[in-house]
Order: structure tokens, then sequence, then C-alpha cells
């Protein structure tokens, strides 16, 4: 996937990669922050640092190097109807989990999946 930003289009990918970026850079939670986003009452800097985990991961798998940019410029590049697009993606990168009998099982900042 990419994203258009400044002009240019940029390489994004979130999944688990993008969640131990997130948290390595913030010492935060990706799930409650998420949770947080989607509730509507997100911090920009957990907006920001999202997105950029999501670039980072993007640039990394896809041109071999990291961006030639900071979350500070990234910032000032996003508007309303990009960050509504990249959250989407982001709810969208991670299916939820079933059970067996393909019920959705939702998981919080203290369960694992089990094997």
């Amino acid at each position: 996937m990419t994203i258009q930003l400044n002009g240019k289009q940029h390489p994004i990918k979130f999944g688990m990669g993008a969640l131990y970026q997130y948290e390595r850079k913030t010492g935060r939670s990706a799930i409650s922050d998420f949770q947080q986003v989607a509730g509507g009452s997100p911090s920009i800097t957990m907006v920001v640092d999202l997105i950029y985990s999501g670039i980072v991961c993007g640039y990394r798998d896809m041109m071999k190097r990291l961006p030639d940019f900071g979350p500070d410029e990234l910032a000032d590049w996003l508007d309303n109807d990009t960050i509504t697009q990249m959250m989407t993606m982001f709810a969208d990168s991670f299916a939820p989990a079933s059970d067996d009998a393909g019920n959705v099982v939702r998981l919080t900042d203290n369960q694992t999946p089990e094997a």
C-alpha cells in the first residue's frame, strides 16, 4: 500500500512490525492506544506515531531503507481525511481473531492468542 503525502507516494505497511515499532518508539501499548484512536479520543502524538510506524515498516519492506523524513514532517503533511484513511487502513490490517466455532475473539492488553 502507499499513501500520498506532500505530493509524493510513500509505502505504508501496518502489521505486527508496525505495532512493534510503535511500542519500541513510544513505550506505550499499541492496542490500548488504537482503542483510544477508534474511540475518537486520541492525541495528535498518538496518531502521528501510529502512522509513522506504518510508514517505517513500509519503507523497510518495499524500499529496503528508512524514510527520509521524521514524525515532525509527517505531522505537518497530515489532514483529517488522510488521518481517517490511515486509521481505516490500520484497522483493516488486523483481521479479528476467531475461535473454532468462528466467533470473533477480542484480545485485550493482558491476553495473548492461544496456540
